[in-house]
């Protein structure tokens, strides 16, 4: 798809996935074994054709970098198109200036040099399959000014939590644009998804810069609401947001479920960097039910209910039940861990048992050993 240049932005200030972002931003945390979540937008945009692409980031860009690479893992050839992975290199004397108005600010002669018409905006936190093409192919017939992606829901009491929710009227214009704070079930969400000319991108993050240095973009749609010609574009696939760590967990555990596997289509692959690592091996010991098992791993004990990354060892008599377990971890002999998140490379082996209560969600950080 020609002219059209995508967007990955850095995460809202509504997102916090404790623990899990010391490490990372949310676009490289582990999801499904084998995924980051910033495969799925990259992926939509690059089975869409669009194949200029600016990944955004407010810190912590390693894995960013590490992850994306040149991009060829997505179809993206150096020689008709290009990733890049952008961030503010200025210095800001607090987060609350750590904006993606600013990044965008402070990277504008690169999206101005690119040779599009339009921006498509996603973001890295909210996961979902979509033809971006046809997105904007409607949002040309339609004349709209923006156009929002947006997903309908009946548990917004429980799920988007801090997301926008919409108020649309005929003609899916929208009219309101309000916090979701979880006190309603049913509405319409935005999932922070854009699209819209180049030139009314650059013109409204100067205007959101001049309103106020720590204005989001998504401050700016709304203030234009009635100013703009805003229209909705009901996506049909699942969607899901992750926010903080609870929602991470609960996502997670929901993709075990197979109501769920609407998220994937037959035709619309995701794409993520793959490793070269031997296919799972599961000993004489192995019991797993209902658990998806990234590759490189060894199974020698119980596995229930769990996400389990690549690379991962669980010993003979280990006992795991509603755990997501990310890559290089290992689990020692006769361990017992339920609803428990294992950060990348953590080995348990001084205790012997790990079990969360009631609701609560145990996390292990990054490298520990316990």
């Amino acid at each position: 798809m020609n002219k059209v240049l995508g967007i990955i932005a850095a995460e809202g200030d509504n997102v916090n996935v404790k623990g899990v972002m010391n490490y990372r931003p949310v676009h490289t945390i582990y999801f499904l074994g084998r995924y980051k979540f910033v495969d799925f937008p990259i992926s939509n945009l690059t089975n869409s054709g669009v194949d200029k692409i600016h990944v955004y980031l407010k810190k912590k860009p390693r894995t960013v970098f590490e992850h994306i690479g040149t991009g060829r893992h997505y179809n993206i050839s150096s020689k008709r198109g290009r990733i890049r992975i952008m961030y503010g290199e200025k210095e800001v004397s607090s987060s609350v200036y750590n904006t993606d108005v600013q990044s965008y600010l402070q990277n504008l002669e690169y999206i101005q040099a690119e040779d599009a018409e339009h921006v498509v905006i996603l973001a890295p936190h909210i996961t979902y399959t979509q033809d971006i093409a046809d997105v904007v192919e409607k949002h040309k017939k339609s004349n709209a000014d923006v156009t929002v992606l947006y997903k309908d829901i009946d548990d917004a009491n429980k799920s988007f939590i801090g997301c926008d929710s919409l108020r649309m009227i005929k003609g899916q214009r929208i009219v309101e644009m309000e916090t979701n704070r979880g006190r309603i079930e049913e509405t319409s969400v935005s999932l922070e998804s854009y699209v819209m000319k180049k030139s009314l991108f650059i013109r409204l993050i100067n205007e959101a810069n001049e309103i106020s240095p720590i204005y989001w973009f998504k401050d700016i749609i709304a203030d234009n609401i009635n100013m703009l010609d805003i229209r909705g574009y009901d996506v049909k696939s699942r969607a899901i947001a992750t926010t903080d760590l609870k929602s991470y967990y609960q996502n997670s555990m929901n993709m075990l479920k197979i109501s769920y596997n609407d998220l994937f289509k037959k035709d619309w692959e995701i794409h993520t960097k793959t490793s070269d690592s031997s296919p799972t091996i599961y000993g004489h010991h192995a019991d797993v039910s209902n658990s998806l098992i990234a590759n490189g791993s060894i199974i020698d004990g119980k596995v229930t209910n769990c996400i389990i990354g690549r690379d991962v060892t669980i010993e003979k008599g280990a006992d795991l039940e509603n755990c997501i377990i990310m890559a290089h971890s290992h689990i020692g002999e006769d361990k017992k861990l339920q609803g428990v998140v294992l950060d990348k490379n953590v080995k348990v082996e001084k205790i012997d048992e790990l079990i969360a209560k009631d609701d609560d969600i145990i996390y292990v950080k990054k490298n520990d050993q316990i």
